[in-house]
């Protein structure tokens, strides 16, 4: 029971940090630089800012860039992980030829769009899960790791005229 208990909470924590990963890297690609003006700025400016992120303790810059309307949801999941006794893990995040390749728009609904991604990801984490020692890394591709629900594609949300990472380790 504890061992069944030990593997579904590392799969809930490998999702939270494979969500983390898309956020790490160097950003290239259409759209311009890091900023919140358009869906492919909000995508480089949440890799740029997980580049320091190496515990769940400090991931209030890349916060930043995750639709204010879905900012408790996040924190809430990370608290649950948190409460389980993986509160020393560490992870380091490495993405290598990540680039924005395009968007769509959604047509419905212009204030929702999907960014087309591409990279390679690899998320390793050490540390205790309830009490548990555990090392180990896993490959994903860069839409995947950021929750994208189709392919590579990271979804966007505009709120407030500034366009935001949504559905970040919800897809």
């Amino acid at each position: 029971m504890v061992r069944t208990a030990g593997h579904r909470l590392t799969a809930t924590i490998v999702a939270v940090l494979a969500a983390l990963s898309a956020a790490c890297g160097s950003s290239s690609g259409g759209g311009g630089g890091s900023n919140h003006d358009s869906p492919e700025g909000a995508v480089k400016g949440f890799v740029d800012a997980a580049k320091g992120v190496t515990d769940l303790n400090n991931l209030g810059p890349l916060l930043d860039w995750v639709a204010p309307s879905q900012r408790d949801k996040v924190k809430q999941g990370l608290s649950a992980v948190q409460s389980f006794g993986a509160t020393d893990l560490k992870f380091a995040i490495q993405v290598t030829n990540f680039e924005t390749t395009g968007t769509d728009i959604d047509s419905s609904d212009p204030n929702k769009a999907k960014v087309h991604v591409k990279g390679t990801v690899l998320v390793c984490y050490s540390g205790t899960i309830a009490g548990t020692p555990v090392s180990t890394c896993s490959p994903s591709s860069a839409g995947s790791a950021a929750g994208g629900t189709t392919g590579d594609t990271v979804d966007t949300l505009k709120e407030g005229g500034q366009w935001y990472v949504a559905n970040f380790g919800t897809g």
